[in-house]
């Protein structure tokens, strides 16, 4: 991989300027197995009957009460800062969802809880489920196109407007352009309320394979610089002539600085299933019961990295 033409030899930040820079270890839980949508580039597989999860959260079993086990284990790692996202399939079809949050805002070791969520609950699912919540709690409304109704905006505005909790949507970057129209609308209103939100660039997904051109980029730059996730935050690269870059989401996917296989890599994002199993999202590594290798180094095993947080971790070139 090159940076204005030079090797990249180093990408995120080293270890030691993690806290100060808020790289928390995270954890992705899966809080049920069971979505509503079928977008088509999903990449739990959701979009495909033949990759669909087979689901039993409805058939009756222990799977409904597995939150309360996974809590469990959290509770044990006192010696850490983490944060955690909430999602599914689609979470607010979990029926404890304002349970399991309350739980993890109570704890100490937790600085945030997000709920991934594609907002389809009506606004007054919404409203109740903000209503006195700890503001640990950010609502995180996965934009999807595919599946896009003006009602979405309205419901995004409203929650800004009449909660104290943060919402701050993830506008899914589609990559066709019969969704463009939709996206501007949806990113001008954002901008027009204050509303801070992130832009999420599709990957690779079974059949999904997307094509982001020139035009797209020049209709879409703006509002990539716009958003917190894009245009405030920037990723550390070193090139081989030792200069120091900050760069954008944009240039990382203008230069495919995305491959980082066979790099010494420091982790920290962790998933939990619905079943309550935990795994470091890259390394399929199990968690132990301790915690003691949440924070381990590790040779990338992965083709791509695509998700904005692990761009910051400390990955070296050896």
């Amino acid at each position: 991989m090159k940076y204005n033409g030079v090797d990249i030899v180093a990408a995120g930040y080293e270890n030691h300027q993690h806290a100060e820079n808020e790289v928390y270890t995270s954890f992705v839980w899966d809080i049920i197995d069971v979505c509503n949508y079928k977008c088509s580039y999903c990449s739990a597989g959701y979009g495909h009957d033949e990759h669909r999860p087979v689901s039993t959260f409805f058939k009756g079993g222990t799977t409904r009460d597995v939150w309360r086990s996974v809590l469990l284990r959290l509770k044990i790692l006192k010696k850490h800062e983490w944060e955690i996202s909430l999602l599914g399939g689609e979470p607010t079809l979990h029926p404890d969802l304002r349970a399991i949050v309350d739980n993890l805002s109570r704890m100490d070791s937790c600085q945030a809880v997000y709920i991934i969520t594609n907002m389809t609950k009506s606004l007054d699912y919404f409203l109740k489920l903000c209503d006195n919540v700890d503001r640990k709690l950010t609502l995180n409304p996965s934009i999807h196109f595919e599946y896009y109704k003006p009602v979405i905006l309205d419901k995004t505005l409203n929650i800004h407007l009449q909660t104290n909790t943060s919402i701050q949507p993830t506008v899914m970057l589609h990559d066709n352009k019969r969704y463009w129209s939709d996206m501007m609308e949806y990113f001008d209103m954002c901008i027009d309320n204050d509303i801070e939100y992130n832009s999420t660039f599709l990957e690779i997904a079974y059949d999904y394979t997307p094509e982001y051109t020139d035009e797209f980029f020049e209709v879409f730059s703006k509002y990539l610089h716009h958003g917190r996730g894009v245009g405030d935050t920037k990723y550390p690269v070193t090139t081989a002539d030792g200069a120091q870059h900050q760069v954008t989401v944009q240039d990382i996917y203008v230069n495919n600085i995305k491959k980082f296989k066979g790099w010494e890599c420091t982790p920290k994002s962790w998933k939990i299933d619905s079943k309550g199993g935990f795994e470091n999202s890259c390394t399929k590594e199990r968690l132990s019961m301790t915690g003691g290798n949440l924070s381990c180094k590790a040779v990338c095993p992965n083709d791509t990295c695509g998700c904005n947080e692990w761009w910051l971790y400390d990955k070296r070139k050896v």
